[in-house]
């Protein structure tokens, strides 16, 4: 329903190879999903160098105990 209402050039992941392939609404339902868990748990177990993490790690604020397996969540500079 989302993809419908924002088309289909609003979402897309593009392949290394350059390859586009289409997010699916039920696709975007399970990574939000997968947000909301993760920014619940009591500890966060994540990496600084992904978006996923960083994002997560965000939404806890300071007080959620959030560990990175590789750099610190600081430490990537945009």
């Amino acid at each position: 329903e989302l993809q419908e209402k924002l088309g289909s050039e609003h979402f897309a992941v593009y392949t290394t190879t350059g390859r586009k392939n289409s997010v699916t609404a039920e696709g975007m339902d399970e990574y939000l999903l997968d947000v909301g868990l993760l920014r619940g748990s009591t500890v966060f177990f994540g990496t600084g160098s992904s978006n996923l993490s960083r994002l997560v790690r965000f939404l806890r604020g300071p007080e959620g105990v959030s560990l990175s397996l590789d750099v610190d969540f600081n430490a990537i500079a945009f």
